[in-house]
């Protein structure tokens, strides 16, 4: 992201590097805004040569440092399209698209649903039904995100939609593991990765034999890439994962993961 009119006449990640370039960043925001943005400089290999010109490598708040550059106190920013399309952003903001290869992976797909214990369950549904409707999608393709109603949204959709009613634990969670670890494989393969695994076999609700055949079956697929088998549910892992949830408050959900499990 560039200031309108990109006075700067920024053409590339290289010329972020100039010497006096004021390049804002959140290291120390969500991974969205920060791991991915470092990840992208580890790919450029432009890491030590743009990170001296950072403006704040304590900076928290990706939104907060946008507005430096719509501000004219930062010269550029590594961010996410859809920031830049943000109605109080887009009049003061031009947008420069990296090179496909450094491009994170994805798309990935959000679900939506209407939690056990709501506090007030007919207002989250009248929400829910806004944000699935037509009127609702059109708000987020207009932020950058791929709206469910069109092709594209369709497709991706329809991939476990044909499982809706498996029951917990069946065909719709193995092919859910496979298409979440195909994409890992995918961008691992990609940029150089020699080795990638999953998380997901710390839950109780995930078959970490399923896990471990499909990254059996997928390091045949991607050659350059290993697969690191793993069940994270042993040796106490369960029990190691539900005290840290409780010492650091963090949010432990009761539910598998997609909108299928979440109605059950």
């Amino acid at each position: 992201a560039v200031p309108k009119g990109n006075p700067k006449g920024i053409k590339g990640l290289e010329d972020l590097a100039t010497k006096g370039f004021r390049l804002a960043m959140a290291p120390l925001a969500s991974p969205p805004g920060s791991a991915a943005v470092m990840a992208i400089l580890k790919m450029s290999g432009m890491t030590e040569k743009l990170m001296p010109n950072v403006l704040d490598k304590r900076a928290s708040c990706i939104q907060s440092t946008v507005k430096e550059v719509c501000d004219g106190r930062a010269d550029a920013m590594i961010v996410e399209q859809r920031i830049c399309r943000f109605e109080r952003f887009a009049p003061y903001l031009d947008y420069i698209p990296l090179p496909a290869g450094l491009q994170p992976a994805g798309p990935l797909t959000f679900t939506v649903g209407v939690m056990a214990g709501a506090h007030d369950p007919e207002a989250a549904q009248i929400y829910q039904d806004w944000i699935t409707s037509p009127e609702g999608q059109a708000f987020f393709e207009k932020a950058g995100f791929i709206s469910a109603y069109t092709e594209e949204g369709q497709a991706l959709v329809k991939k476990l939609q044909d499982y809706k009613d498996e029951p917990e634990g069946g065909r719709r969670c193995r092919l859910c593991y496979r298409l979440r670890m195909e994409e890992t494989f995918r961008y691992a393969e990609k940029h150089g990765y020699p080795y990638c695994t999953t998380v997901m076999s710390i839950s109780n609700r995930k078959n970490a034999d399923w896990l471990n055949e499909i990254g059996e079956e997928l390091q045949k697929k991607y050659p350059h890439t290993s697969y690191l088998y793993a069940d994270f549910k042993k040796g106490d892992g369960i029990t190691m994962n539900d005290a840290l949830n409780r010492e650091l408050g963090l949010y432990h959900q009761d539910y598998c993961g997609c909108v299928y499990s979440i109605r059950k």
